[in-house]
């Protein structure tokens, strides 16, 4: 076995601007009924620069390696809406003219600009069905163009089993959102619900292009893919249970997503589902004792249409719980606490992450203007990043050190006269 090793240095930097302005009048056409003629404008300019060389040695840059890249997007919009506002009924329709142009640069060199068009039609229902009961509907389209990353036509020699590169040739998204939306809030019983269900198609989807080679390793190009579509159902349900002295909020969510990608040249679908239940409770009477706690069950599951042996089933849940002890209007005590858990399933062994904050608050000064604050974050020290992929031809964990165990004092200052007991929010501080 022969080992080679490469040591390089990289720094990479990277800067965004984006202006945008947009010139609207409001013409009355009587009978409740609106005509609203724009001018939208928006520049976007992102741009990266990277230099790679030997470790031994940073003044030395490998060209091939270090590229100096823009890309500038330049979109006007006119449109025209038609919007009416009654007493229970709102609604509008409207049309937008996207008029976008792309041009990439690399190292100075302008590369082939592009220019599209694309209409944007959009349109918006809402009724009053009662007291505390409203539905709405909405639809609305968009163009997201690609970023600069993605445009980037050169490899990325960073992972050598994995080699990416970017396409300026891809073509921004194309995107229609729909939503149905219900609410209910009952006065009476401090009661509420709330339904939502929505959906994306997304065609001109940019994802990977990918090719695997015998000995596993991997080459991936940006592309635009033919479609992405997702779908969603959210729905909660809180209210009051007085004899119990608490409150509690119950929500359920399942999300499916499908995709297409192209691996080895053959056209691969995955299908994702997600099912996620969400329960938090809180005590009524927290004036002086506010206790919270909650927690999140998910199930979610991949299908893939190529490599069928990684299809999985995944099952992660959390738990949370706050207390926060208010003595008196000049001192705070808080303690809250979240634990992760991520199941095994293909992965060597499951992963739990317990994180635990600790902090007493001082009011100073008339109208508690003034507060001293001494944090505690991670007090056992157990805080970690863990990401899992699942990939055609690999399972991947990634556990990352992030900001451990630390304590920080901190003093506030209001420029505000107000003040409320217990909260340090509203006004303006200084820190």
């Amino acid at each position: 076995v022969q080992t080679l090793t490469d040591n390089q240095y990289r720094n990479s930097l990277y800067s965004r601007l984006n202006l945008s302005g947009k010139v609207s009048a409001v013409r009355s056409l009587g009978n409740n009924l609106f005509l609203v003629p724009s001018m939208r404008v928006v520049m976007d300019r992102e741009t990266s620069d990277r230099k790679q060389g030997p470790q031994s040695d940073e003044t030395l840059i490998t060209d091939s390696l270090s590229p100096a890249f823009s890309r500038n997007v330049m979109e006007w919009q006119p449109g025209l809406q038609l919007r009416r506002n009654k007493k229970l009924v709102q609604w509008n329709i409207s049309l937008d003219y996207d008029q976008l142009s792309l041009n990439p640069v690399l190292n100075g060199t302008v590369l082939a600009g592009r220019s599209y068009q694309y209409l944007l039609p959009s349109a918006s229902w809402q009724k009053d069905l009662g007291t505390g009961q409203r539905l709405s509907l909405n639809y609305r389209t968009d163009v997201n163009a690609p970023s600069a990353g993605q445009l980037l036509p050169v490899k990325d020699y960073q992972n050598p089993l994995m080699l990416t590169s970017g396409n300026t040739g891809l073509k921004p998204e194309y995107k229609h959102d729909l939503s149905l939306n219900y609410n209910r809030f009952d006065q009476f019983s401090m009661s509420s619900f709330f339904v939502m269900l929505s959906g994306q198609y997304t065609s001109d989807k940019i994802d990977w292009n990918r090719v695997v080679r015998p000995d596993l390793s991997q080459e991936l190009a940006m592309a635009n893919t033919p479609y992405a579509a997702q779908s969603r159902l959210s729905t909660q349900y809180a209210r009051p249970v007085r004899k119990l002295g608490i409150h509690a909020s119950l929500g359920f969510t399942e999300m499916y997503t499908r995709s297409v990608s192209m691996v080895n040249a053959v056209s691969n679908t995955n299908n994702s589902f997600s099912h996620v239940v969400d329960l938090d409770v809180h005590n009524l009477n927290n004036d002086v004792l506010d206790v919270r706690m909650g927690g999140r069950v998910e199930f979610s599951s991949a299908r893939y249409s190529i490599n069928r042996e990684l299809n999985n089933n995944y099952v992660n849940y959390s738990v949370n719980a706050r207390v926060n002890f208010r003595p008196s209007a000049t001192w705070n005590f808080l303690l809250s606490g979240d634990l992760t858990h991520y199941t095994a399933r293909s992965f060597d062994a499951p992963v739990t992450v317990p994180l635990l904050r600790a902090e007493v608050s001082r009011y100073i000064f008339p109208n508690q203007r003034g507060t001293i604050t001494l944090r505690g974050f991670d007090l056992l020290d157990k805080n970690r990043s863990v990401q899992r992929s699942s990939q055609l031809n690999y399972l991947m964990e990634q556990r990352s050190n992030v900001i451990g165990r630390y304590f920080m004092l901190s003093f506030a200052y209001k420029l505000n006269r107000s003040g409320s007991k217990g909260n340090s929010m509203g006004g303006i501080e200084i820190h």
